[in-house]
């Protein structure tokens, strides 16, 4: 095994190698620049990566294990966040915030994630915010607006797009009636509104939409305006007591401004129609809704002649009391009788078909319905039309009763009774003419 050996200047001043048993005393080693002396040696070999406190002052440092300066050798003394080396806090650490506020960040500062706060002076970040702001909104009953009320989707929705479901829904709605649909880029997405729900559509400007808990009703906002007489004082709609041709005040009453043609006021101060200041051009006279009519027109009837109260039913009763003098009613007989018949008394009150032209009895009349036996059949006299009877007829001519029918021609049977019936007025109708011409020999 080789010695060590060792290089030194001896005391001529010569390099002279020593060996391990000389005796031979290390002075300095020294460039240009650096000087190893004997006491800086023994500082590097005494070197230190903990410290036990001030007797290693003076020694070097050494970097731990993970290539650190261990914490051992700092004093957190010697650390100041407002100055350093002497140097001012306001131009000391400009990559860090003053705690003052002196020095504006220059980009985002963020969390690694969302915080929770609790003390009233903690700096918060924006989702924070949003979610207190977002909560606020729901615990007020606010909804953000929709673009409108329907019960379809739409076709194309883009991302944010919000409708008010209306009822019936439709479609990807369906089941979601009243609801409010967003739609999120890619399905619908659905808020549920409780009773007190806010909300309002972007294409209507005159009203908000309230849930009242069963369906949205709309509260309308619109501005208001005062006619002649009112006034608007805020939201409020008030008389306006100096209008022309308003209303006034007299003695704590109110009373309206009356015109000169139709009203005017009593002694007492009372609204009454003045005399003729009503006539035909102000009523509206007419059959339909909210017309005048016979029906409205009460009737006095001083003399007792009528049962109706109103013109209308009085003209009715006129009416059918002038038809009962060319029209008979009576009971129908064992047989019964139809209609365009010429008919007799039978028996007591009630008549048959006249029709064996050979007995005397005489004809009252023609039936204007075909009645059974005991029934009330209608029976014409002279100067009613009568419709229904004959077919093809000649306006004019005459027609002639044969025991069973009608005839123009004169029944020539020997001792038959000729009674003239009708007179045509067109190919169905005719007048009546009930009149007994003579008895054939």
């Amino acid at each position: 095994m080789d010695l060590t050996k060792l290089l030194y200047v001896n005391s001529d001043g010569l390099m002279e190698e020593g060996k391990s048993t000389d005796s031979a005393k290390f002075a300095s080693f020294k460039t240009d620049s650096y000087e190893l002396t004997d006491t800086l040696l023994g500082k590097l070999v005494n070197a230190v990566n903990a410290s036990a406190g001030a007797g290693d002052a003076g020694k070097f440092i050494l970097l731990d294990a993970g290539g650190k300066v261990d914490g051992s050798m700092i004093d957190s003394g010697d650390v100041s966040h407002d100055s350093t080396d002497g140097v001012a806090a306001s131009t000391a650490h400009t990559a860090f915030p003053l705690l003052a506020g002196g020095r504006q960040f220059t980009a985002i500062q963020r969390y690694d994630s969302a915080k929770t706060y609790s003390n009233d002076y903690e700096i918060v970040d924006k989702k924070y915010v949003d979610d207190v702001a977002a909560s606020l909104g729901t615990q007020a009953e606010w909804q953000d607006s929709c673009i409108d009320q329907t019960a379809t989707p739409p076709g194309t929705p883009s991302t944010g797009d919000r409708y008010l479901v209306g009822s019936g829904a439709s479609g990807g709605w369906s089941g979601h009636d009243d609801e409010i649909a967003e739609w999120d880029g890619s399905a619908w997405q659905f808020t549920v509104p409780s009773t007190g729900t806010y909300t309002s559509l972007d294409d209507e400007s005159d009203g908000l939409y309230y849930y009242s808990g069963s369906a949205w009703v709309k509260k309308y906002y619109e501005a208001t305006t005062a006619s002649l007489g009112c006034k608007k004082s805020g939201v409020d709609i008030q008389a306006d007591l100096l209008a022309n041709g308003g209303i006034a005040l007299d003695s704590n009453s109110l009373y309206v401004q009356t015109d000169d043609s139709s009203i005017e006021k009593d002694g007492s101060g009372n609204l009454q129609v003045k005399e003729d200041g009503i006539n035909d051009t102000h009523i509206d006279f007419g059959t339909g809704a909210n017309q005048v009519s016979a029906v409205d027109l009460p009737i006095a009837d001083a003399g007792g002649y009528t049962s109706e109260t109103e013109v209308e039913g009085a003209i009715q009763e006129l009416y059918g009391e002038v038809q009962n003098i060319t029209v008979l009613e009576e009971t129908a007989g064992a047989g019964g009788v139809s209609k365009g018949d010429m008919v007799y008394y039978s028996a007591n009150d009630t008549v048959l078909p006249y029709s064996t032209l050979a007995n005397p009895e005489a004809v009252i009349g023609i039936a204007l319905e075909t009645k059974a036996a005991g029934e009330t059949v209608r029976i014409a006299q002279g100067g009613k039309t009568v419709t229904g009877v004959l077919s093809s007829a000649t306006a004019g001519n005459r027609y002639y009763w044969n025991g069973s029918g009608w005839q123009t021609s004169i029944p020539t049977t020997s001792g038959a009774h000729v009674w003239l019936g009708f007179v045509a007025k067109n190919a169905t109708d005719a007048i009546t003419f009930v009149e007994f011409i003579k008895k054939n020999a």
